[in-house]
């Protein structure tokens, strides 16, 4: 009766080792799980899930044009785009990005900026196409465009008001930008991107959700002179 006792116990003690050592290495996987639900830890890494991820953004279509009676084209958009620097750059990088940018601008470049910041203000067409063209070459410089309302004359920044920008997107807020802003701004578009923790577009990773509509013309009801008349009337 004891060698069968010992034959099972000397066949069961590989097993309880086998299980021993199966709860010894979930025990290793799982703590790092609790330190980051249970610790105090998780603050932290629940800050860089949020700063590394997907992030969903808003972008504009072209905003409708203010036309007189006529059709004379009274406020129009136009789109600039301005180069900056995103990140830190060794003395390495930005030797190599003067370069680069010397090409661009087929002369020597602005400086770049000790901090990120702008390099330029609205680069030139052949200027934006040549960087777009070396773009890959240079991941710590991006574009950013803006929208900017030209108008008539001067005297029509009163009548026509002002813009007021909100997460990327202006809406009118006085003047007939704000009368007419259903019309004028058109839908908004959304698009999904993946950042780093520093908040910079991971290339090829820019994906559209939904696409924009412009917005529509707007025909007033006086003539160009009319209004500029009246805009000279008030004091």
């Amino acid at each position: 009766m004891n060698d069968a006792t010992d034959r099972v116990d000397g066949e069961l003690l590989p097993a309880r080792w086998l299980i021993a050592g199966l709860l010894f290495w979930t025990l290793l996987l799982t703590l790092p799980l609790l330190n980051f639900t249970v610790y105090p830890a998780r603050g932290k890494y629940l800050l860089m899930s949020k700063e590394i991820g997907w992030k969903i953004g808003y972008f504009q279509g072209a905003r409708g044009r203010i036309l007189d009676r006529d059709g004379q084209i009274l406020v129009w958009s136009e789109r600039q785009f301005d180069l900056e620097s995103i990140s830190p750059l060794s003395p390495a990088r930005r030797e190599a990005l003067t370069q680069i940018l010397q090409t661009v601008f087929l002369r020597p470049p602005p400086p770049l900026p000790d901090r990120p910041g702008t390099i330029c203000r609205n680069l030139e067409p052949d200027q934006l196409h040549r960087f777009i063209y070396l773009m890959n070459q240079a991941p710590e410089l991006h574009l950013s465009a803006r929208s900017i309302r030209r108008y008539l004359s001067p005297e029509l920044i009163g009548p026509a008001g002002e813009l007021k920008v909100k997460r990327g997107i202006a809406n009118g807020n006085s003047g007939w930008e704000e009368r007419y802003d259903r019309r004028l701004r058109g839908r908004t578009g959304f698009f999904t991107v993946m950042t780093d923790r520093h908040g910079n577009w991971i290339p090829v990773t820019w994906k559209r959700l939904k696409a924009p509509l412009p917005g529509q013309d707007v025909v007033l009801e006086l003539s160009a002179e009319e209004i500029l008349r009246q805009a000279r009337k008030k004091p």
